[in-house]
């Protein structure tokens, strides 16, 4: 089991937008495709991101997502989903 570590996070954000309250610069894309992940429940603690890629791994719950409310795209392709948002 390989869970996402919020290192592994920092070091894959990208594509810097704006803080939709502070305006303040914020990173809004996670790319972590073919990580071989089984959980992403970290993604809880960064709500601004707008653009995930997870494809490719091996994850079988998306819930922690639910925490994202400004998510607009997501690439979930190819993992072991039994539960997409809770």
């Amino acid at each position: 089991m390989t869970q996402l570590e919020r290192s592994v996070v920092r070091e894959n954000l990208s594509l810097l937008g704006k803080h939709p309250i502070t305006n303040k610069h914020i990173f809004t894309r996670l790319d972590v495709k073919t990580h071989n992940l089984t959980a992403v429940d970290v993604l809880k603690d960064f709500p601004y991101l707008q653009d995930v890629d997870v494809a490719n791994n091996q994850i079988e719950s998306l819930a922690a997502l639910a925490h994202l409310p400004f998510l607009i795209s997501l690439n979930a392709e190819n993992n072991h989903l039994t539960t997409l948002l809770g």
